[in-house]
């Protein structure tokens, strides 16, 4: 063989990540959202790799255009990836900056989280679907982007739990910011934990905001007739109010799932029934 034969197969080969990217997509079939989508999970770490930036940031935008996939979601669990591993091998920087502080408020920022958690965990675990979609009622949950990504999963699930399937999903999402969050979550590892556990965290957090929204819309109301002389009209305000209050204690007590609540028991029986 000799160092020319050696030398012409170094010529020859190929860049690391394309070399990863070709063999991925023969094993998964890049002609559905499923195989584009772990092709993308599997590239995470493989691009995260690449030290250079400017080197990284052109494998992250060919491996996005050939997946047909959003660049900032990809790049987002790139991002994410290179802070989780910072101690197992990946360059450090070498200047220490302050951690950029989010442009949620912190309540929207932990309710995003809580959703994405939700969602991750029902899009990679198919046996627990049914546990989130007996503990989540659709209807306390809010308007963000994230919230529709689940109420969809949600409601595709509930028509057929048996034949659920990712590219239904994406057919039903409403709008391409509904669908970047799919596809980041697609390539997004599910949170680490005990499953059930993480449900009844997630959707006990997601209750207390909606409880606390309805505090402070009952309040409102309450204040209005006040001022408009109508007291007796407030009276059964209040004690709506006061039992708001109540489930908003409780659900901020470690422990405390759906069932345990009084007047959250209806939301899940739908969807309970398909266990």
């Amino acid at each position: 063989h000799g160092a020319e034969a050696f030398k012409a197969l170094v010529e020859q080969a190929v860049p690391l990540p394309v070399y990863f990217f070709r063999q991925l997509t023969q094993k998964h079939d890049i002609g559905t959202l499923e195989g584009r989508l772990a092709v993308a999970k599997a590239m995470v770490p493989h691009l995260a790799g690449i030290e250079n930036l400017v080197e990284r940031e052109e494998y992250t935008k060919k491996v996005a255009e050939k997946l047909g996939l959003s660049q900032e979601a990809l790049r987002a669990e790139i991002k994410q990836q290179i802070e989780e591993k910072g101690q197992a091998g990946f360059r450090k920087p070498t200047i220490t900056t302050k951690a950029r502080p989010s442009l949620l408020p912190a309540t929207r920022q932990a309710e995003t989280d809580a959703l994405m958690g939700l969602s991750s965990l029902f899009l990679a675990n198919p046996e627990i679907r049914p546990l989130i979609a007996a503990s989540v009622p659709i209807d306390c949950l809010s308007q963000l982007p994230q919230a529709t990504v689940l109420k969809t999963m949600l409601a595709l699930f509930d028509l057929n739990s048996s034949g659920f399937s990712v590219p239904e999903l994406a057919n039903m999402m409403p709008d391409q910011d509904t669908r970047n969050i799919l596809a980041q979550l697609a390539v997004k590892p599910p949170p680490v934990g005990e499953t059930t556990e993480l449900v009844a965290d997630y959707t006990r957090f997601l209750h207390l905001l909606w409880v606390q929204r309805q505090i402070q819309i009952l309040k409102r109301e309450i204040n209005s007739l006040k001022r408009a002389g109508k007291n007796e009209e407030s009276v059964n305000l209040i004690r709506r109010l006061a039992e708001l209050h109540r489930q908003e204690d409780l659900l901020k007590k470690p422990g405390q799932g759906l069932n345990s609540i009084y007047g959250w028991q209806e939301g899940g029986t739908r969807h309970a029934e398909k266990q």
